[in-house]
């Protein structure tokens, strides 16, 4: 009887064996992208769903409407079919091409609908469902021939009826679990396409060459070109600035790609709606290394937020009551509790309006793409710090070579350019070869050395090029 058995099912593997590309085709139509359905309809149909998706439609002072604000190719990156490591019988995914047509607009946001995941998961039930089936198949039909063998066996006869049922209820359950999914909780089966916001890149070359430029003599020169009387009253849509873009620019100004990626990655990551916050520089300090004495970096807003003992919210911390001492205090853990862009505790989007955008102007932030620092100090400061009248009424402002610009203005991408090309012109001139002098003049104090050489260096090394003599005690 053993013998019968081992035939049998060495003959039953063999079967399913010849039938597993039809078993998969049955269930492998090709797949669409033309709505959203939900997983039965998939597994039955193929089809996947649709989602929304929206192009940037600009804000005041053409802001998003310069020609810099384009979408690059990065998309395609983002919707190429995903590789697999271990394949999927039946599992087709969408073209790209029927991907790309599902880009769409929403509220002055660009959306990617993405449906590789959802086919994923039905192509897991089909798979599921055959597996389910050949094993209670294979069950049943054992247990049948413990039936026919066993005669003489009345307790072995029920125990194999009783297998036999078992393996019949667990295929009607798999079978049926779509029903059984759907009266539970409809969203169960109900699977649709992620809708992804698209952070649009900025090809920075564009806006930079517009403005910037190394004359005859080798001297960076920034023009200005927007209107020095007009600001921005609107935030423009997530962008952000790529590697890329910053080779390209480096490129046309014929200045380092690392000089420049070292500003812009180091100071917000390449997000141009970045915020900074001085009172929250918990940087650890250490001894002046340019010799003169004294602990770096030594920010006084994160001095005056120690010493007040009371966050934005009003909440209270213990405050300290001896000089601020940037060895001993910066490493203090405490944090004020503002809107944060990095934050997701502190990232409260209906907070993040004009003129205050959230923040605690107790102390001074820095804003945008190049972290352009407002000082809300008032005394020395108070020339080139102050509140100016704009769009959104009253709103902190900072003024450089001559020019205002507004927190507003440092978030969008013309203003913000300009803002940071300035300063780094003001730097390159009083800096010339100097490396460590340009960071310390860039972030404020010699505290902006050890971070602006280590990204430096960091990104010599990763371009493959030769690294300065003084690398090394950045690394």
């Amino acid at each position: 009887m053993k013998k019968t058995k081992l035939i049998f099912l060495l003959l039953l593997l063999t079967i399913h064996l010849l039938a597993w590309p039809i078993l998969v085709q049955a269930g492998n139509t090709p797949t669409t992208v033309d709505e959203t359905q939900n997983i039965i309809n998939q597994s039955q149909s193929g089809n996947a769903g649709s989602g929304t998706n929206q192009t940037p439609s600009g804000n005041n002072g053409n802001a998003n409407n310069n020609p810099a604000l384009t979408t690059v190719n990065e998309t395609d990156i983002i919707i190429s079919q995903p590789q697999l490591q271990i394949k999927i019988p039946g599992l087709n995914f969408s073209n790209p091409d029927d991907v790309k047509k599902l880009i769409s607009e929403d509220s002055d946001k660009t959306y990617l609908s993405i449906p590789y995941l959802s086919e994923y998961i039905v192509a897991i039930y089909k798979y599921a469902i055959v597996v389910a089936s050949i094993i209670a198949t294979f069950i049943i039909m054992w247990n049948g021939f413990d039936w026919l063998f066993s005669i003489m066996s009345p307790d072995a006869i029920q125990n194999a009826k009783k297998r036999i049922s078992q393996a019949m209820v667990g295929l009607l359950i798999a079978l049926l679990s779509y029903n059984i999914l759907n009266l539970l909780n409809p969203y169960l089966v109900n699977f649709k396409n992620l809708k992804i916001n698209y952070v649009k890149p900025i090809q920075l070359g564009e806006v930079v060459g517009q403005i910037a430029g190394i004359d005859s003599m080798g001297n960076l020169e920034v023009t200005p070109i927007t209107d020095p009387n007009f600001h921005h009253d609107k935030l423009p849509s997530d962008n952000k600035v790529t590697e890329e873009s910053i080779k390209e620019t480096a490129d046309k100004l014929s200045i380092d790609e690392c000089l420049l990626s070292s500003i812009i990655l180091k100071e917000s990551g390449g997000n141009l709606l970045a915020t900074g916050h001085d009172e929250d520089f918990a940087v650890p300090g250490y001894p002046n290394p340019n010799g003169s004495g004294g602990c770096v970096p030594r920010v006084i807003s994160r001095g005056n937020f120690l010493a007040s003992g009371k966050k934005f919210s009003g909440a209270t911390f213990p405050a300290i009551t001896e000089a601020y001492d940037a060895c001993k205090h910066n490493s203090i853990r405490v944090s004020n509790d503002d809107y944060d862009s990095r934050s997701a505790s502190r990232k409260n989007p209906d907070k993040f309006i004009a003129p205050d955008y959230g923040l605690d102007w107790r102390y001074s932030h820095g804003i945008g793409l190049g972290q352009v620092t407002i000082f809300p100090y008032g005394g020395k400061y108070e020339s080139e710090n102050t509140k100016i009248e704009g769009p959104n009424g009253q709103e902190w402002a900072r003024k450089i070579g001559g020019r205002w610009f507004t927190v507003t203005d440092l978030f969008n991408l013309d203003k913000t350019v300009e803002a940071t090309m300035l300063i780094i012109k003001n730097c390159f001139k009083y800096a010339k070869t100097d490396l460590e002098k340009f960071y310390a003049c860039y972030a404020g104090d010699e505290g902006g050395i050890p971070r602006g050489m280590k990204f430096y260096c960091s990104c010599l090394q990763k371009k493959g090029r030769p690294l300065l003599t003084n690398c090394g005690k950045y690394q």
